[in-house]
């Protein structure tokens, strides 16, 4: 019996008497296939990762949750959207703070995808992934100040966030940039200027 033991061990499994096993070999298993849905989203390949994705999001590994709700999201190995299904596998990661469920999580309260439109609820985890630099959720405050929706508008805070989202490569930020500098007053600008230093010292202070 104990060399059965032994051997069941050397192979990854761990037996508990009486009360069945605890795999090792399994985990192993969930592990290879959240890594494998990683590479193949990375490759394009949304099939196969939407295939892989599922074990291990179903036994609650925090990063394939993230990676099935936005494949959920994004229609992505889907026919379709599933906005529901995907707000609820982001709540986990977006409350540990993952920057990008935290993005979408935001932008899915801001456009009422899967559940009624709430710009502060939207405003308050674009908020949180901005904290992380997240230039996505840089782009969308930004759009709240320039629309006026859920705060004033003020064109210069806007302004001042598309300035702090394009620094950090979103080009659809940069383009807001230039429509928005042909418009502004030379006072706004300024004040738009002081707004991206403002977030960049937010963003510093977060990562202490």
């Amino acid at each position: 019996m104990l060399r059965r033991l032994s051997g069941l061990a050397a192979l990854g499994v761990l037996v508990w008497a009486g009360h069945g096993t605890v795999k090792w070999l399994d985990r192993r298993n969930v592990a290879r296939h959240l890594s494998g849905a990683q590479a193949a989203y990375q490759e394009g390949r949304f099939d196969e990762a939407f295939r892989l994705v599922k074990l291990p999001s179903d036994r609650g590994l925090r990063d394939a949750q993230v990676l099935h709700g936005r494949m959920l999201h994004d229609g992505q190995g889907t026919p379709e959207p599933d906005y529901a299904a995907a707000y609820r596998l982001l709540e986990p990661g977006a409350a540990a703070g993952d920057a990008q469920a935290q993005f979408l999580l935001g932008m899915m309260n801001l456009q009422g995808q899967g559940r009624a439109r709430d710009y502060r609820a939207g405003a308050d985890w674009s908020m949180k992934a901005a904290a992380h630099g997240h230039d996505g959720a840089m782009a969308a405050i930004g759009g709240l100040y320039l629309h006026a929706l859920g705060v004033a508008k003020n064109e210069g805070t806007a302004y001042g966030w598309y300035l702090a989202a394009a620094a950090r490569g979103n080009q659809a930020a940069a383009q807001k940039c230039r429509e928005l500098r042909r418009e502004l007053t030379a006072t706004e600008v300024s004040a738009g200027e002081r707004t991206a230093a403002s977030v960049d010292a937010f963003i510093a202070q977060h990562r202490k």
